[in-house]
């Protein structure tokens, strides 16, 4: 019975006319169906409200420091001379006396694209004149020592590094006279026999004084340069100090060298895919330059005003407001000179030589 029912009520659904759809248009401005307000009612107060996120960062997030390389390579170039004792054992005879080294070197900056390296190339000799003891004979000699040596120093954004000096050396001795502490006939045969010794032994005496040379010019050349290090590291320290600002997680590290300068890129870590070729050419010089960009607003500021740093404060994106104002804190506290660059749109401080003391 109930079964009936249903299919009673399903045949007549079937049968009822399905009504045809009728168009709508889409409703205008005009149209009653969309409500309005007036925008004269809608009062916005623009100071008091932020930029969105996205436009407070989409200026160009890329701070460049340039250090020229003439910072560290003049420091670092100096020619050096030294004398040292010489007590050393070569073949059973312990010679002991006095020997000058000298050295010229020249360091330059090499090209490189995610690091900051020095090559300095190091060349000079080693003269020595001793007195040498084995039994009863006595051998003096010279030594002459020619060598080349190659030090390498890395900067990795905060201070420089250096690795062992390897050195290349060849050493030729001469024997300038042999004698003997024993008296007579006895003495004589000594002189002989250790003439003969010495002629017969030169060439691996020579060998053996060269290694010995090598290593004690490898420890000189890196303590001669562990010391320039101390001297650059306090410079440099003083100079980037000014970067304390994006010295947080907020920014991204990145650093290159050329023959000319060093040059370190702090960009926010959202844009670190920016590259040098974010960057327009800027002006070669001698001196520290950081340069910071103005956002495109602003690009037009009439370079014959005079303006100063809290003018140019007032035009930076606001990532780089509070970097810049500890720029000031560090002016104010080391009095450097400071000169303001303008080059397309962006700002170059300029640390003269004051900087360094």
């Amino acid at each position: 019975m109930t079964t009936g029912w249903v299919l009673l009520s399903v045949v007549a659904a079937a049968q009822e006319p399905v009504p045809a759809p009728v168009p709508i248009d889409s409703p205008s401005i005009g149209s009653p169906s969309i409500i309005t307000r007036s925008l004269d009612t809608l009062t916005i107060d623009a100071a008091a409200i932020e930029p969105p996120m996205d436009e407070q960062r989409s200026d160009l997030a890329i701070a460049c420091l340039r250090i020229p390389a003439s910072l560290i390579t003049e420091e670092a170039s100096r020619s050096f001379q030294h004398t040292a004792p010489v007590d050393r054992v070569v073949l059973g005879t312990h010679a002991r006396g006095m020997a000058e080294c000298q050295g010229e070197v020249r360091c330059e900056m090499g090209q490189q694209t995610s690091a900051a390296e020095l090559v300095c190339h190091i060349s000079g000799t080693v003269r020595s004149q001793t007195c040498g003891t084995n039994g009863p004979a006595l051998i003096n000699s010279t030594a002459e020592t020619s060598y080349t040596a190659t030090k390498r120093i890395v900067f990795d954004g905060r201070q420089l590094t250096t690795q062992p000096a390897v050195v290349n050396a060849r050493t030729q001795i001469q024997i300038t006279g042999i004698g003997s502490i024993a008296p007579r006939l006895r003495g004589r045969i000594v002189e002989r026999v250790a003439t003969r010794r010495a002629a017969d032994s030169r060439l691996e005496a020579e060998r053996i004084t060269c290694r010995l040379t090598a290593d004690e010019l490898q420890q000189h050349i890196d303590n001669e340069f562990s010391q320039r290090i101390v001297s650059l590291n306090r410079k440099l320290a003083m100079r980037l100090a000014i970067l304390d600002g994006f010295k947080d997680n907020e920014y991204a590290l990145s650093i290159s060298s050329r023959p000319e300068y060093i040059q370190i890129l702090y960009a926010r870590r959202e844009t670190n895919s920016q590259t040098d070729a974010a960057l327009p050419n800027f002006p070669l010089g001698d001196k520290l330059v950081l340069w910071i960009p103005l956002p495109d607003s602003k690009s037009a500021i009439n370079d014959e005003e005079a303006w100063g740093l809290e003018d140019v404060k007032g035009f930076l994106p606001l990532w780089l407001y509070a970097p810049v104002s500890r720029i000031k804190a560090k002016i104010d506290e080391s009095t450097p000179r400071l000169d303001l660059l303008r080059h397309s749109n962006w700002i170059g401080f300029e640390f003269g030589s004051d900087a360094a003391q």
